[in-house]
């Protein structure tokens, strides 16, 4: 017995020595060695889609940077739950990423089944894109601006509905906002998805929505749409005379929708360093800017810092708001 426990400690020393040996190394020594294998980022999302376009188009170039192959895996499902979880379960060694948007924030906010808590789970690596939305409405409708349309609305209570692809999403919480801030009531439809909501108000069903402004563009420019107004802190170049929430009257209203590159937390922060000024750079190259707008993005492009405080400015606005308006998804 004392042979053995006289190995163990000499074992349990070892050990000791080998970690505090390792910790001891540089750590751009070993972060330099990062990536010897491939790396696998998950799209919480099904394929299809501009997001996920964007999700293969950083792969490609992320390939070429790192120098190793980077497999996009759709893990879909509970709002994202399920592909979310399966980063933050994955070791923390930055061969497993998540590549998301909006709907961690809102959901964390919102959604009691969402299990996730942004900053004990994830390290946040790069903010890449944003989106701008524009609420818009039929042409034939009596109110031509945004507060003639909460004036109406406060006239006709409950005669405004609003469509969404489902209440916790970005369009929704848009809504959710505007009408805290207003005091204006408007009915809430959800549909199954985007294409959907955009027949309902083309139809009648619902007489507003709110989607990125490279979608509805086309249609506010032809005369079948009228466009409010525009929920980012500036104009959009797509629509110049469409005017911003802030404009219309709510000064500070800035709502945009980010796709991102995120690590599970514990990841070590020179490898998260290493991945946020990869994205960085991939961001600003002139290929990659064209061809996210060209799927209606703004191109960023943040350090891990950046979007760390990005997400947790968000992550306050989405709490507060789900408190005042009583907003939870069971």
């Amino acid at each position: 017995m004392n042979i053995h426990r006289s190995r163990r400690r000499m074992f349990g020393a070892f050990a000791a020595c080998a970690a505090a040996a390792w910790l001891a190394v540089p750590a751009p020594a070993w972060a330099q060695a990062y990536p010897d294998k491939p790396i696998t980022m998950v799209v919480p999302y099904p394929p299809g889609g501009a997001s996920d376009a964007l999700a293969r188009l950083l792969a490609d170039r992320l390939k070429e940077s790192l120098g190793q192959p980077v497999l996009v895996v759709n893990r879909p499902g509970a709002g994202s739950l399920i592909g979310t979880q399966s980063v933050i379960l994955a070791p923390k060694d930055g061969y497993t990423l998540l590549f998301t948007g909006s709907a961690l924030t809102i959901q964390a906010a919102v959604n009691k089944k969402f299990d996730v808590n942004i900053e004990r789970d994830l390290a946040p690596v790069s903010e890449m894109v944003r989106s701008t939305f524009l609420i818009a409405t039929q042409a034939t409708q009596p109110f031509k601006t945004l507060p003639d349309m909460l004036e109406f609305a406060r006239a006709h209570p409950k005669d405004l509905s609003f469509g969404t692809n489902g209440a916790g999403t970005t369009s929704f919480m848009i809504f959710e906002y505007l009408k805290s801030l207003s005091g204006s009531e408007l009915l809430h439809v959800p549909y199954k998805g985007s294409a959907e909501v955009f027949s309902g108000l083309m139809g009648g069903s619902v007489q507003l929505m709110a989607d990125p402004v490279y979608t509805l563009q086309k249609q506010v420019d032809a005369g079948s749409l009228r466009g409010l107004a525009v929920t980012g802190s500036k104009r959009s170049a797509l629509l110049p005379n469409v005017p911003t929430v802030a404009e219309a009257g709510f000064p500070g209203f800035d709502i945009t929708a980010w796709i991102g590159l995120l690590a599970p937390a514990g990841t070590p922060k020179p490898i998260v360093q290493r991945l946020g000024q990869t994205v960085v750079g991939i961001m600003q190259d002139p290929e990659v800017i064209r061809r996210a707008s060209a799927l209606g993005f703004d191109p960023s492009g943040t350090t891990p810092e950046e979007f760390d405080g990005k997400l947790r400015t968000e992550q306050t606005m989405w709490v507060k708001l789900a408190r005042e308006r009583n907003l939870q998804l069971d």
